[in-house]
């Protein structure tokens, strides 16, 4: 299954190779309201309800961890790793 199939775009990678070493992407074809969620191997064993969160963010805004990390002014010392728990742990923290 592709990008493009769930999400009704032309999308042609396959889920598994976009999820690659992520733990959880969100596909959106913002703004048409489409959205999926696909989860690697561990997600259900490692998740917290805040990365469920973080997800359903994408999902409902349509945006990339840049744009909520940008949005909303979230601190994130290591995004430049490619580290983006800093969305869940700021969404835990009240979204101070």
């Amino acid at each position: 299954m592709t990008n493009g199939e769930v999400t009704g775009t032309a999308g042609s990678t396959t889920l598994k190779a976009a999820l690659g070493d992520y733990n959880a992407l969100t596909f959106s074809s913002y703004p048409n309201s489409l959205t999926a969620t696909a989860v690697g191997n561990t997600f259900l064993n490692t998740a917290t309800g805040w990365d469920v969160l973080h997800e359903a963010l994408h999902a409902y805004t349509g945006w990339t961890d840049g744009q909520i990390i940008k949005t909303f002014n979230i601190p994130c010392p290591n995004c430049y790793l490619g580290d983006t728990t800093a969305i869940s742990t700021w969404l835990q923290n009240g979204c101070p």
